[in-house]
């Protein structure tokens, strides 16, 4: 008999009809950041989420994620005249992914996803990122924790 983890895909899809839901968002993917980064059909912002790993407790699971969400940088080709902003919109960028980033994140601290079992364990540290990957790209990850009731269905 094999068990399979229903918590595991719960949270999954939890996490990603969340970023789909988001208008800030276009294309949500999930494994290697660097094939989903790189991809010439992806549509920026992009969203994009893996799990590390998972502790099993009593009767949790914790998984270790990593959440990136990022855009391209445009480049103005006029000079720039705002010598604080300079000719990229890498802060309008910035803005809006730890907008999209700190909605994701508040999703696993709502009553509804606690009540789901769902757990946002601890305060994610969001960091700041530009020029990563391939694409000419800014944005924002988080490596966070997140806490789910386990349930096992067991079949044959």
């Amino acid at each position: 008999m094999a068990g399979t983890a229903i918590a595991y895909y719960e949270m999954l899809d939890t996490m990603k009809e969340t970023l789909e839901a988001n208008p800030l968002i276009n294309t949500v993917s999930y494994g290697n950041i660097y094939d989903a980064a790189n991809d010439k059909t992806t549509s920026f912002p992009l969203a994009h989420f893996k799990v590390n790993d998972a502790e099993l407790t009593d009767n949790t699971f914790i998984f270790d994620m990593t959440l990136f969400i990022c855009d391209l940088i445009d480049v103005s080709k006029e000079d720039a005249t705002d010598k604080f902003r300079g000719n990229k919109n890498t802060m309008d960028v910035h803005n809006s992914t730890l907008a999209s980033l700190s909605d994701a994140m508040l999703m696993f601290r709502r009553k509804g996803a606690m009540e789901s079992g769902y757990a946002l364990v601890g305060n994610p540290v969001m960091e700041t990122f530009t020029h990563r990957f391939n694409a000419d790209t800014a944005g924002w990850y988080a490596d966070f924790r997140v806490e789910v009731t386990q349930r096992m269905n067991v079949g044959c």
